[in-house]
């Protein structure tokens, strides 16, 4: 523990549990052949709803989405670019939600900068010389013309442009510019206006101002796989985290990690993951010898895995993992079976389910978007397209029985605000373990009675 005042930590985690946010989360869930349902990860802003069309034969899920935005009656703003128009222009019609092409606002702001420097420059001129202002200078000027000027500059002026342009881009999209720490808000009624920006880029975003969906502390514990799996236990799986260079017959943790599993097949992904790049699935046999002992190639398999593998996609995969931070290793988890009209046969699958989340005065509400099946490209076997269910990777959606979907809602209700009031605390304490959030729910236990300490 890292905690150096546990009664102000503790205090600072309370507070924080009670600001006013929105949330957007694509919950990937498993229901296995007992029954049970786990969650394999949680995934934030980006988590995409194309499955819902290929499924339901529309996109609801989006629709659904900024609705329930809208429904807070306040300015909506979505964040995006042009190609993505066309699917949103209803929200801007019907429910005055402003669509902002990124790009756009991007260009529009650069060449304001221009001119307000150029301006600058004519300002100090006529003080100089005493001439007259052009008249012409900070007028709107074509995008060949910007380039042009732009290029023109010397790298000090470059950088005065710059700063001018960063003020100006700043403020257009309600970036945070002030260094202190941000408190957040804690009403709805402090908010400017929410701000969606599900579009890949890790911005901060100045939530004081603004309800921003997915706050940075909490966007950031979905895109650690590690953080979010820790935050939602016991409700998720137990991984054993590794460093690339830890991938060798000496570690043994992960020898015992296997040994304990009992699961006769593996999971390997990295911890920032995406789109299902670098996951593997590979038979326990191929790392643990009959003594429960690591086998002495594993240390070759991400250096050299085409001399170890003829699956194609697994040396691919096994080369992502070579280069990722740090490789998280699960047990494979067979699901309960679906089947697929389009090879009228079985697959195993895992469920997208996408929920939203407020939270005001320490109250935390799920608002339910609904779900679908990704079916794995082929039905049950061995191979890693029997496995893996991404539609990134091939796999095909179908719906959610209603007997399905209603377990998931219920089981939803229950683990989605216990994660999140975790992740909420993290703000309490940037830069220390997550453990430090779990900390707070024992904190009579163990800060008030050290006897219990080990």
């Amino acid at each position: 523990m890292l905690v150096q005042n546990p009664e102000q930590f503790r205090n600072e985690c309370r507070q924080r549990e009670h600001q006013t946010t929105i949330a957007y989360f694509g919950l990937d869930l498993m229901i296995n052949k007992e029954g049970g349902i786990r969650c394999i990860e949680i995934n934030g802003h980006n988590a995409g709803t194309k499955g819902f069309k290929e499924a339901y034969g529309e996109d609801f899920a989006r629709k659904r989405v900024i609705e329930y935005l809208a429904s807070f009656g306040l300015p909506v703003s979505i964040y995006g670019y042009s190609n993505h128009y066309d699917d949103d222009r209803w929200a801007a019609e019907t429910l005055d939600v402003k669509l902002s092409d990124i790009d756009k606002i991007q260009m529009e702001c650069s060449k304001q900068a221009l001119g307000m420097f150029d301006l600058l420059s004519e300002i100090s001129d006529v003080q100089k010389t005493g001439k007259s202002i052009d008249g012409t200078v900070g007028t709107d000027i074509t995008d060949e013309d910007y380039y042009k000027r732009r290029a023109s500059l010397s790298s000090t002026d470059l950088d005065s442009f710059e700063k001018i342009f960063r003020s100006l881009f700043f403020e257009q999209l309600g970036f945070r510019v002030k260094a202190e720490e941000m408190k957040g808000l804690h009403g709805v009624d402090q908010a400017e206006g929410i701000i969606w920006a599900n579009n890949g880029n890790n911005w901060v975003f100045d939530e004081d101002r603004y309800l921003v969906v997915n706050p940075n502390s909490i966007e950031w514990s979905t895109e650690n796989k590690l953080a979010s799996e820790i935050l939602m236990s016991p409700y998720s799986l137990y991984s054993c985290p590794v460093f690339p260079g830890q991938f060798e017959p000496g570690n043994k943790m992960l020898a015992k990690y296997l040994n304990l599993a009992r699961k006769s097949k593996v999971v390997l992904k990295p911890i920032d993951g995406y789109c299902g790049n670098g996951v593997v699935v590979l038979d326990r046999k191929k790392l643990l010898n009959s003594e429960g002992k690591l086998l002495k190639e594993i240390s070759s398999y991400l250096a050299e895995p085409e001399k170890y593998f003829d699956d194609e996609k697994i040396v691919k995969n096994l080369k992502v993992l070579k280069g990722s931070e740090r490789i998280l290793v699960q047990p494979f988890i067979e699901s309960k079976p679906f089947y697929s009209s389009k090879t009228r046969e079985k697959h195993n699958g895992a469920i997208r389910y996408i929920a939203m989340v407020h939270s005001e005065g320490g109250n935390i509400s799920v608002h339910h978007i609904g779900g679908y099946v990704r079916l794995a490209p082929e039905p049950i076997g061995d191979s890693m397209d029997a496995c893996v269910a991404n539609l990134a990777k091939g796999a095909h959606a179908i719906p959610l029985s209603e007997r399905d979907q209603n377990r998931l809602k219920a089981w939803v209700d229950v683990v989605l605000p216990h994660f999140y009031k975790r992740a909420l605390r993290l703000a309490a304490c940037p830069g220390l373990p997550v453990n430090n959030c779990l900390f707070v729910e024992h904190y009579d236990y163990f800060y008030k009675s050290p006897w219990n300490w080990y």
